[in-house]
């Protein structure tokens, strides 16, 4: 919510700051003294630090807010089926992505 005399301009910033336009992602508004910014679609990159700035005749003033994006787990790279002889020994690995850190659990057979 933004308060002071009219007019007031808006201005969104993110990160070091760089402005922020509109686009099919972005909506900006302002309206009855709320200013808005929208992301339709979060992504990755979306992630930041997020300044809203304000300016009319009499000053200036910022508020930030800090957007994390989650990202689903993902198996990226799976192993190939493999053959080994027993007393052998054999690795598979499974390539995982997605944020906050993944923990990984195997499982043979259904059980852990």
């Amino acid at each position: 919510v933004v308060e002071g005399s009219q007019p007031i301009s808006v201005l969104w910033l993110k990160d070091k700051g760089e402005i922020i336009r509109e686009s099919e992602n972005l909506q900006i508004s302002f309206s009855d003294n709320i200013a808005t910014l929208q992301i339709a679609s979060a992504e990755a990159a979306s992630g930041g630090k997020y300044i809203c700035q304000i300016k009319n005749d009499a000053g200036m003033r910022e508020c930030a807010g800090y957007l994390k994006v989650l990202e689903p787990a993902v198996i990226l790279e799976k192993s190939e089926p493999m053959i080994a002889t027993a007393g052998s020994a054999f690795t598979l690995e499974c390539t995982v992505g997605g944020s906050p850190e993944l923990i990984t659990k195997w499982f043979k057979d259904g059980r852990q």
